[in-house]
């Protein structure tokens, strides 16, 4: 990117020195003023300002700079200083200049001499620099005289001499010293050097580096017109540790793409940095040039963020291997490293400036790299590092086919599975298998391959357990890959495959363990519940199992006890009598529990318990499992507990909830592969949701690239998908389509053998025909859905029925109806379903000219609509008042209440960290729009920042 040119930051200190250096020179009163500090924090910078005021002031400038091909040429900055000068003077001002006590330097610069001069003893030495001093004198005689020295501490010992010697002479006369140096601690140069900065006269004015508000300052000068996010500063200054050169050189890396994604700026090595520190290290005296440039180039290899693996000491050792260095050689070059601030000087040892040691890395030859990683890798594991950090060493180098390889990659991939991290777990398993990894080792690592590509929805993962499903013998080393294989069947609706795998695997497991057996038992009965055909399959199966743990406690005795409520309650038993079941359940253990997977029984008592109205408790029993899943690093399990709580928070009204739940069930739908279990509910109440709120297009974009085929759609466990489906067809004006979707949803659940009016939409499906006018098919529809909610019992089926067989009728009878539904929900959490009986039963009094009664209960309904962020309902209220002369109040538009569903959704996900990108793929929105819910969120909030998110959205 290319960067302005910003003005200082942070240097009024070092300013303020250079004027009042200018003045006393000016007044004759000489001065040396020295800069001191590290490579990089703009010394030069200040030599040139200094340069610039005093030319201004109408001094004379001679400038030189230290380099370490003349360090060891007697005279050589003075030669710099004064032979410029004299080549471009007229001969009446070079006469002048070198007359008097000045005649005894002139051979100093008659170039064929030179070397006598130069060799001579001490009186001629000192009568050199007698005449340079009389130089010096004659020429401030003219004007005020700059002696500018850069890089200092690489100036030959004669033009040091020199120096000191005129520092003790500047009193009385106008002439300003001005010099920048690094620390020297080696030989005379060293001596002379603390002399001059330890002189009495001489002004020592030490250059830091800048603070992260001097950052912030200096990234707005170099790159003005970019908006600079607090998170990029802050890396910036982690990166740099303020360090300007290093600062301007990873700005001017970095793409200006890049800046919206903050942290890749801690990945970015300048070349320049490297070239820059290595020519540094370059100039050394040999063999520490070569001893700090090895040991610099090893750290780069070991310094990882954080602290050692094991320890400050063993780290410098290993540091040392890596370099080939002994401890005598390692320990001179790592103080040295010190001295020149490249290395930090308190423990761990690590690089003071990240951003150098990932530029020394980024630019390490490629088998200099390699071979540096593997001997580090060897070092820390024979030291008894652990896995996890012995690999980040071994994961760049390129496949050998090296046994001890692949066996550390293969232990760290479990290692991160265990830990709940299947992504670098597929990493560093993939990595050992391409080494590749020797025949003992393939099939456990397959599996556990599988597993993890499987907990990332990757469509390889069921090829890869098949693989390893071929080389497993042992029956219950396979039972555990047939688990996870079922898994990935049964999200694909492979259901007859899973299920012929897991009865293999029971019988091959019978009598070896009976937790195994029990685990495979239930996961059969899992399977089968899912289709017609094979639910009778379930009901003997379910019942064996019950015998086999009656009495038991623990969590496959509250496994089967769940599994026994679910069956209850789509076998079409009564609510009461499906609750004592899952009331039952909840006694015998723990709901969540590993492996991964073992969810099921919360997801199943808190499905039933939802279908009973029992909302506020199943909402609990999910956020106490999600809690438990997270902890327990269960992926599988939290996907699928995640999508239910979507589910259960649309049931409550809970639109901005059920949107982000949903959204983080689902997860990136641009990934392939194979969805979460729980997709369908997750993808339901997403849809669901966004129809509530009146975001129909953004609706209809989920189902897009949800995908339903005419295989699947009847599926049991795709139907709560194909309902939302038909109800956004509805809501898009397409009633027919919407209808034929409801109905096809309640004939799959028919065949599969369950008339449980809580999962069926045949009350939608019987209004959607009234309000089109075919109440001629509703009516009966409607009193068959009627007769079954009162049959199964709970207030809010019975009053969504109602709701159907009002609409459906007329007169008196519609009236009845619609009265006893709203009187059955008065107290219900079912913020949605109250508030659309409220409107419906207003809208009827209001068309029997009533309009006394039907107004208070529009305005209840839309207050539910306001709260809620239920927009469509919203609407028709406002009309349904309007059309008897009402004018709705316009709900408030301030604090957390003021938020709109989706501005809440934008906000929470925010808040969670993600980025805008990552909330427009999750909300199938733009990035543009996140950006503009975002905006009126913080307006509304009145907070200014990202990082305020959390806590404003805690004040309810």
């Amino acid at each position: 990117m290319r960067l302005e040119v910003g003005p200082f930051v942070e240097r009024h200190g070092q300013f303020a020195a250079i004027d009042a250096a200018i003045e006393n020179s000016r007044a004759r009163e000489g001065q040396l003023l020295i800069f001191e500090g590290a490579l990089g924090l703009g010394k030069t910078a200040l030599l040139n300002e200094a340069k610039k005021r005093a030319l201004t002031a109408g001094f004379t400038l001679l400038h030189a700079r230290g380099s370490e091909f003349e360090a060891g040429f007697p005279y050589g900055v003075v030669r710099q200083l004064f032979e410029p000068w004299l080549a471009t003077a007229d001969e009446a001002e070079r006469k002048a200049v070198l007359s008097g006590p000045a005649k005894l330097a002139a051979p100093l610069f008659e170039y064929g001499t030179g070397g006598v001069v130069t060799g001579a003893g001490p009186e001629q030495r000192q009568a050199v620099l007698h005449g340079l001093y009389w130089m010096c004198v004659h020429l401030a005689r003219r004007a005020p005289l700059l002696l500018l020295l850069d890089d200092l501490h690489w100036a030959d010992v004669s033009s040091l001499q020199f120096l000191t010697y005129m520092e003790g002479r500047l009193d009385g006369h106008a002439i300003l010293m001005c010099a920048a140096t690094e620390s020297v601690d080696d030989g005379q140069r060293a001596d002379i050097n603390q002399a001059l900065l330890s002189s009495a006269s001489a002004r020592l004015v030490a250059v830091g580096p800048l603070s992260e508000d001097g950052v912030r300052a200096f990234a707005a000068g170099a790159l003005p017109g970019v908006r600079l996010d607090e998170t990029l500063v802050r890396v910036c200054y982690a990166a740099t540790g303020g360090n300007p050169f290093f600062l301007r050189e990873l700005l001017a890396e970095v793409r200006e793409e890049e800046l919206g994604d903050p942290l890749s700026l801690a990945r970015v090595g300048p070349r320049n940095i490297a070239r820059v520190v290595l020519r540094r290290l370059q100039q050394l005296p040999q063999p520490l040039a070569e001893h700090t440039t090895r040991l610099a180039r090893a750290l780069a290899v070991l310094d990882a963020p954080g602290e050692p693996a094991l320890g400050h000491a063993a780290h410098a050792a290993h540091a040392a291997h890596v370099a080939g260095l002994d401890a005598v050689e390692a320990a001179e070059a790592v103080s040295t490293l010190m001295d020149l601030g490249i290395v930090h000087p308190l423990p761990p040892l690590r690089f003071a400036q990240p951003v150098v040691r990932t530029a020394i890395y980024e630019h390490l030859p490629l088998p200099s790299r390699h071979r540096a990683h593997a001997r580090a890798a060897k070092a820390l594991h024979a030291a008894g590092a652990t896995g996890a950090q012995v690999v980040p060493l071994l994961v760049p180098l390129p496949p050998s086919g090296d046994e001890w390889t692949a066996t550390v990659l293969a232990d760290a991939g479990r290692e991160a599975l265990e830990a709940g991290d299947p992504a670098a777990a597929a990493r560093l398993l993939r990595r050992a298998l391409d080494e590749p990894a020797p025949a003992a080792l393939l099939p456990a690592l397959l599996a556990r391959l599988g597993a993890a590509e499987l907990r990332l929805r990757d469509p390889e993962a069921t090829a890869r357990l098949g693989e390893a499903l071929e080389l497993t013998e042992d029956p219950l080393d396979r039972a555990a890959i047939v688990i996870d294989m079922s898994t990935a069947l049964t999200a694909a609706a492979r259901y007859e495959d899973a299920l012929a795998l897991l009865q293999q695997a029971h019988a091959a497991v019978r009598g070896r363990s009976r937790e195994v057996e029990l685990r495979l038992h239930s996961e059969i009965v899992k399977v089968a519940q899912l289709t017609p055909r094979t639910r009778p399959l379930a009901a003997r199966e379910l019942s064996r199992l019950d015998r086999t743990v009656v009495g038991e406690q623990g969590a496959t005795a509250a496994l089967v006890g769940a599994q026994q409520a679910f069956e209850a309650l789509i076998g079409g038993e009564r609510a009461p009598d499906v609750l004592r079941t899952a009331e039952a359940a909840l006694l015998h253990g723990p709901l969540t529990a590993p492996p991964d997977g073992g969810a099921q029984a919360s997801w199943l008592i808190a499905l039933v318990l939802a279908c009973c109205d029992r909302l506020p408790e199943a909402d609990r029993l999910l956020d106490e499992a999600l809690r438990d899943a997270e902890e327990q690093s269960m992926l599988l399990a939290t996907a699928d507990l995640r999508a239910l709580h979507a589910w259960l928070r649309f049931q409550r009204g809970m639109l901005a909830e059920a949107e982000t739940d949903g959204s983080l069930a689902l997860g990136s739908t641009e990934e392939a592969g194979t969805p979460p279990t729980g997709m369908p509910f997750a993808a339901g109440a997403l849809i669901d949701s966004l129809v509530a709120q009146g975001q129909i297009r953004t609706a209809a974009r989920v189902v897009d690239r949800c995908g339903l085929d005419s295989d699947i759609s009847r599926q049991p466990t795709f139907l709560p998908l194909v309902m939302a489906r038909g109800r956004l067809r509805i809501a898009q004006g397409d009633a027919e389509a919407g209808v034929r979707d409801l109905l096809g949803s309640a004939e799959a659940l028919t065949e599969w053998g369950t008339d449980c009016p809580a999962l069926s939409p045949t009350a939608t499906a019987a209004a959607t025909l009234a309000r089109m006018g075919r109440t001629r098919e509703a009516r009966p529809l409607a009193e068959e859905t009627l007769a079954t909610a009162r049959r199964f019992g709970t207030p809010r089926t019975v009053a969504g029925a109602l709701v159907a067989t009002g609409l459906a009728e007329e007169g008196r009878a519609r009236l009845r109806h619609l009265e006893e539904a709203v009187a059955l929900l008065e107290d219900s959490p079912a913020a949605l379903e109250r508030c659309l009986a409220l409107t419906e039963y207003g809208a009827a009094l209001r068309r029997a000219d009533r309009a006394e009664q039907a107004r208070p209960l529009l305005r209840r309904a839309g207050e539910i609509a306001d709260a809620t962020g239920a927009a469509a309902l919203a609407k028709r209220i406002r009309g349904e008042l309007a059309a008897m002369g009402v004018r709705a109040r316009v709900p408030a538009r301030t604090g957390v209440s003021g938020l709109t569903p989706r501005e809440r959704s934008v906000s929470a996900l925010a808040a969670e960290g993600k980025r805008n990108q990552e909330i427009a793929r999750m909300l199938f929105v733009t990035v543009k729009t996140v950006e503009w819910h975002l905006g009126q969120a913080y307006r509304k909030l009145g907070i200014a920042s990202r990082g305020e998110l959390r806590d404003a959205l805690a004040r309810v």
